[in-house]
């Protein structure tokens, strides 16, 4: 038998929200894996080891919302630098519209309010991305008109 995959869930883009930690726990312990996730906005002297706890996992998933501030907290945390060491190691780094966009040299994003603005990502891969892409839509003409500029 095989041992389930370790998966964390970093739901900072959310501030981490509680109803998104527990939607992540209802879909994740449907899969062959060990949940858990990492809250950073919790007292800092309660929060355990952020190093350890990432480089344990076998994936780490990062939830959607506001990919600026997301980012702010993981720099302010190096959680940036652990992240990367992470993938370095070989860990499956994953996400979902923050999530997705953050692994990117940058990516086109709705964090600042009221407009679609170029966000810088932690540059793990080349190029940019669009998450909620739709050629028709308001996003997709920013983002074409982005990547000829």
């Amino acid at each position: 038998m095989l041992c389930p995959l370790t998966v964390y869930y970093l739901p900072t883009a959310a501030g981490d929200n509680p109803a998104q930690i527990a939607g992540w726990y209802e879909i994740a312990t449907r899969a062959p894996c060990r949940p858990r996730h990492l809250r950073l906005f919790d007292v800092s002297g309660r929060m355990k080891n952020i190093e350890k706890q990432l480089l344990s996992a076998d994936a780490i998933w990062v939830g959607g919302w506001n990919t600026l501030n997301m980012l702010a907290i993981w720099k302010a945390q190096e959680v940036d630098v652990v992240l990367r060491k992470a993938w370095e190691q070989g860990v499956v780094l994953a996400g979902e519209s923050a999530g997705m966009i953050c692994w990117f040299e940058e990516g086109n994003s709705d964090s600042r309010p009221e407009r679609l603005t170029v966000v810088k990502g932690l540059g793990f891969l080349k190029g940019s991305a669009c998450p909620h892409y739709s050629p028709d839509s308001g996003r997709g003409r920013d983002y074409h008109r982005a990547l000829l500029t």
